[in-house]
Order: C-alpha cells, then structure tokens, then sequence
C-alpha cells in the first residue's frame, strides 16, 4: 500500500511540477505537451506499480530481473512515445520532451523513495 501512496504523490508532485515548468521555460500553458505528458507518465506509473508488485517479495535474482526488464521496457515506452510525438509533429517537440522526462524522473525518484521506505519498515 506504501507503493501505491508514493505513487498518488509522485503524481501530484508531476503534475505541479510540470506545470511549472511549462509556465517558466515556455511561457504558458502547453495543452497539448502537458496532455501528452500526463498521460504517458501516469501510464507508465501504472505500469511501475504492477511491476512493482510482482517484484517485491521475490528472491534477489528474480528481483533483479523483474527489475531490469521492466524498468527497462518503461524507459522503452518513453523514448517510443517521445519519438512518436516528435514524428508527428505534436506540439513543441522540446516542451514534450523536457515535460515527459521531467515526469518519468520525478516518478522513478517516487519509487525508489517507496522501496527505500518498504526496505527500512522490514528492517526493523
């Protein structure tokens, strides 16, 4: 349950934090990057938790590996949409690009922040 309170702050702390940035490098509100944003950020927290729960609780190695290919497969999903939103032509490709890292940065500091927390709580 600690995962998922992380993640309900990680979300607020992406949306205030996106917004403003979007009004301070460029200056305004970006519809259409910050939609894009939220939704594949928020897509991709969902998808942080389910592997998240599958992970913990395992033995290291397999922890490991549920690790490494689902983060990994989440950072694929971000650089496939970032593409696509390039490609297309959406918007302003650097406000998407600086907006959705910013996002899946704040979002992965909010999971490890969890794991640490979930890790300290068993330890004692």
């Amino acid at each position: 349950m600690k995962m998922y309170k992380s993640l309900f702050v990680s979300g607020i702390s992406v949306i205030a934090f996106t917004l403003g940035l979007s009004f301070l490098a460029f200056g305004g509100f970006l519809k259409i990057e910050l939609f894009f944003c939220w939704i594949v950020n928020f897509f991709n927290a969902y998808l942080s938790a389910l592997i998240s729960r599958k992970a913990v609780g395992r033995k290291a190695n397999s922890f490991l590996m549920w690790a490494l290919l689902g983060h990994g497969m989440r950072f694929g999903l971000i650089i496939i949409a970032i593409f696509y939103a390039i490609v297309t032509q959406m918007g302003d490709q650097m406000a998407i690009v600086a907006l959705t890292l910013t996002g899946f940065i704040i979002f992965m500091v909010g999971e490890v922040l969890a794991l640490h927390q979930m890790e300290t709580k068993s330890d004692g």
